[in-house]
C-alpha cells in the first residue's frame, strides 16, 4: 500500500496546488509587467515559470507513459507548455506578442483540476451538450430567420442594429438573452409603420427565442447534468422492488401451502 501511495505522488509531479499558484503568479505578472520598467526581470520570471512547467511535464510523462496523453486536460496542458517553451527558444525578442500571452493565459484552465470530481462534471456537460443538439439547432434556425427578417424590415429605419445580417444576428442574440430589449423599439419614430412592426418583432423574438427555446435548452441541460445523481437512486429502487416482488411471491406460495394443508 505504501508503494502505491508513493507511485500516486510521483504521478502528481510538482503538485496541482503549487502549479496553480504558479499560474496565478504568471497572471499577476501579465497584469503588472506593463508598469514595470525592468522587462528583462519579467521575462526571466516567465522563463523560470515555464521551465518549472516543463520539468513537471517531463516528470509526469516519465511516470505515466502513454497513459498521460489519454486525458484531454493533459494533452492541452502539454501543448501550452511546449508552445511557451518554443516561444522562448525561437522568438526570444517578441515575448510581448499577444498570441503568446493568450496561450499562456489558457493555462488557467488547469486550476479546474482542483475542483472535486471535475472529470465527472465535464462528462455531464458533454452529455448535456449532446442531448441539447436539437434545441441548439432550433435556436440557430430562429437566429438566422429573425436576423434576415430584421435586416429586411429595419435595415433603413434602424441601421445601427440591422444594417446587415451579421449585425442583425448580434441584435437578435441580444434579444434572446433579453438584453436591452426596450432599447431597439425606442429608436423608431413614433406613429410610423415601423413603430408597430418593431414592437411585434421584438415580442416574437423574445417569446420564441427566450421563453421557449432557451428555457427548453436550460431544462434539458440541467436534467442531463443531474442524471448521474439519479442513477444511484434508481438502482436502489430497482433492488428494493425486486426484494418486494420476491417477498410477495413467497407470501403467495405460503398462502397456497396453508390452503392445501387445511
Amino acid at each position: 500500500m505504501t508503494s502505491s501511495v508513493l507511485q500516486i505522488k510521483k504521478m502528481k509531479g510538482i503538485g496541482e496546488l503549487p502549479l496553480s499558484l504558479l499560474i496565478l503568479l504568471q497572471c499577476i505578472i501579465f497584469a503588472i509587467e506593463v508598469k514595470v520598467d525592468d522587462k528583462e526581470l519579467m521575462s526571466a520570471i516567465q522563463i523560470a515559470i515555464d521551465g518549472l512547467f516543463l520539468v513537471d511535464l517531463f516528470y509526469r510523462v516519465r511516470c505515466t507513459g502513454k497513459a498521460y496523453w489519454k486525458s484531454v486536460f493533459n494533452a492541452v496542458d502539454a501543448s501550452i507548455v511546449i508552445i511557451s517553451i518554443a516561444g522562448h527558444l525561437f522568438a526570444p525578442g517578441i515575448q510581448s506578442i499577444t498570441a503568446l500571452r493568450v496561450v499562456r493565459l489558457l493555462r488557467m484552465f488547469r486550476i479546474l483540476k482542483l475542483i472535486p470530481n471535475v472529470e465527472h462534471i465535464l462528462v455531464g456537460i458533454g452529455r448535456a451538450l449532446k442531448a441539447s443538439r436539437g434545441v441548439f439547432l432550433m435556436l440557430l434556425i430562429l437566429l438566422v430567420f429573425f436576423s434576415i427578417l430584421g435586416y429586411l424590415l429595419f435595415r433603413t429605419s434602424i441601421p445601427s442594429h440591422f444594417a446587415d445580417p451579421l449585425i442583425a444576428s448580434y441584435t437578435v442574440f441580444s434579444l434572446f438573452t433579453v438584453e436591452g430589449w426596450n432599447e431597439v423599439p425606442s429608436l423608431v419614430t413614433i406613429g410610423s409603420l415601423d413603430y408597430y412592426l418593431i414592437r411585434g418583432y421584438v415580442i416574437s423574438v423574445i417569446i420564441f427565442g427566450s421563453f421557449f427555446a432557451l428555457s427548453l435548452a436550460n431544462a434539458i441541460f440541467i436534467d442531463e447534468m443531474v442524471m448521474d445523481n439519479n442513477t444511484g437512486l434508481e438502482s436502489k429502487v430497482d433492488k428494493l422492488t425486486s426484494v418486494v416482488e420476491h417477498q410477495s411471491k413467497q407470501i403467495e406460495e405460503l398462502k397456497v401451502l396453508l390452503k392445501t394443508r387445511t
